[in-house]
Order: C-alpha cells, then structure tokens, then sequence
C-alpha cells in the first residue's frame, strides 16, 4: 500500500476507534450484550495495525484510545491506558507464538487480548476500596465475550483490508 492509502487507512480506523469508544459509552451499552462486553473493535483494530501498518502505530492507538476512554470515563485515571497497553502487549506476545495474519491466529490472539483485558480489569478495580460490585455472571460474560470477540476478528480484518483496497483505488467487482 502506498503512503497515502496507508495514512488514510490508518485516520480512518482512528476515526472508527473513536466512534466506537464514544458510541459504545452512549447507545451501545447493553446493546450486544446485558453488562455491554459486547464487541472490542479498539482491540481488533490494535491487532490489526498491529499485524498490516506497524508496531509504533498499534502502541499509539492503544495509548490514544485508553486516554481517550479516561477522560471520558468518570473512573480511575488511567486506567483505560494502561489497560489498552496491556492489549497491545498480549498481541506483542502472542503474535510470537502464533501467526497474527493467520486466521486461527487472529482468534486466539484476540480472544486472548480481551479476556487478559477484562480480568486486568476487575483485578484493578477490585483493588482499590471503590464501592462496585462485580456479579457472578458477569466472569461467564468475559469468557463469552472473549470468544465472541476472537470469532469476529477475521471478518473485521477482512473487512479493513477490503477498504484498503478500495483506498488504493482497486475495483471492487473486478477479481485480483
């Protein structure tokens, strides 16, 4: 992909990232599923950038989305960051260990990013003395949304590759 296709890719899952995490917090809560653990396009994304553009992009998505979450968060301050960096290093990690631009591999990793997320997640909450109370069936919803997360991410790679194609100018209808 050339230079201008890659930057308009890449402002584009920015903007997506940022829809999401905004979208998410307003109307699509509860909307996928009842705690709203429904789809984590920020992670897909990350695996993504990570697997097609580059390293230094998926670290700075990362960090932007976390921060991005925080300030519109009334939580702990960073948390969201921290978390997200911790996403960003579960797919460092596993892509060593299994093929992230391999379908089985997408899955996993990113099963793997999102259950590590959500469990990194109580575990902070539940550390400080906060007045939240996390149900039972809430630890089956991760596991859920984990797989639901890992199942969805080659469709989401195939579709980002797909408006990267269309960004480089490439006809659609046409075989390659």
């Amino acid at each position: 992909m050339d230079r201008k296709g890659r930057i308009g890719l890449i402002c584009l899952l920015w903007i997506a990232g940022v829809l999401f995490v905004l979208l998410k917090g307003k109307w699509m809560d509860g909307l996928l599923t009842p705690e709203g653990l429904g789809l984590d396009v920020c992670t897909i994304i990350i695996a993504y950038l990570f697997s097609e553009v580059s390293r230094n992009w998926a670290v700075a998505f990362s960090l932007s989305q976390g921060l991005l979450i925080d300030i519109y968060s009334g939580g702990l301050r960073g948390l969201f960051a921290a978390l997200y960096l911790a996403v960003y290093g579960i797919i460092h990690l596993g892509s060593r260990f299994l093929d992230l631009n391999g379908v089985k591999g997408q899955m996993a990793i990113v099963a793997a990013a999102v259950f590590v997320k959500y469990c990194l997640f109580f575990l902070i909450v539940k550390s400080f003395p906060l007045d939240l109370f996390i149900a039972p069936p809430a630890l089956w919803m991760v596991g859920l949304s984990s797989v639901a997360n890992g199942l969805a991410a080659p469709f989401v790679f195939g579709l980002i590759r797909w408006v990267g194609f269309v960004l480089r100018g490439g006809n659609v209808g046409s075989a390659s």
